[in-house]
């Protein structure tokens, strides 16, 4: 019971650290777009842009980022997992392993659903510090 606990503590920490890392290179990633088209926003504000309008290609920059990792997390997951679940039934026929599309599509769509979550609070983050830090 010990182990399973420390196993269900460590898997959260890990999982914790990592939409951390996401986070932040989501942050940056956008923060360096922002750089990248200053003059740009700079344009807008003077001819009267408002901050959503400034806000709206980042956000949508952000949800693209979020999908675009999850499409290349679920295409090397789940073959992988298939792949491990394959060779561990062979060698542990004894225990019980999960191969239920239906939990996999679940798993599938919470991870889309994550990184998109990821994705845009990323962005929101990155362009709000911005917008504070040039107003």
């Amino acid at each position: 019971m010990a182990i399973n606990y420390a196993l269900r503590i460590s898997g959260s920490i890990l999982i914790v650290v990592l939409l951390a890392s996401a986070l932040f290179a989501i942050v940056n990633s956008i923060r360096a777009a922002i750089a990248a088209r200053g003059e740009e926003i700079e344009v807008m504000r003077l001819v009267g842009a408002t901050r959503r309008f400034i806000r709206a290609p980042f956000l949508v920059e952000g949800f693209l980022l979020g999908l675009f990792s999850s499409v290349v997390t679920l295409s090397l997951i789940v073959p992988s997992y298939l792949f491990v679940i394959d060779r561990l039934t062979v060698t542990f026929p004894f225990v019980p392993l999960v191969r239920d599309s239906l939990q996999l599509s679940q798993v599938a769509a919470l991870i889309t659903a994550l990184a998109l979550l990821i994705g845009l609070v990323g962005s929101t983050i990155a362009v709000s510090q911005y917008l504070r830090e040039r107003t």
